[in-house]
């Protein structure tokens, strides 16, 4: 007997490719998350390191975008997590 989800071409069996579809795109999505999040702290860092660098750095409207568009990104997976985490809890 195996165990997991068998990726097959069968229209029958099509639920065993949604699910690595959706797992795919997750990982797809966590993965550009975590890299926009890299970059930014590595810029960030390096205009950390002179006061009139970080003045600029927090005043640019692109940077602010950015910086708006990282924590937009952060609460959506913090309230996604927990909405599964409570789903997985009181529904099994």
């Amino acid at each position: 007997m195996t165990s997991g989800v068998p990726f097959q071409g069968a229209a029958s069996s099509s639920s065993g490719q949604f699910i690595y579809l959706i797992s795919a795109l997750h990982v797809a999505h966590l993965l550009g998350g975590m890299l926009f999040l890299l970059a930014l702290l590595l810029r960030v860092m390096h205009a950390d390191r002179d006061a009139v660098r970080t003045l600029v750095f927090i005043r640019n409207p692109y940077h602010r975008r950015q910086l708006g568009l990282l924590g937009t990104y952060w609460h959506y997976i913090d309230i996604l997590w927990v909405v599964l985490f409570a789903v997985f809890l009181f529904m099994y």
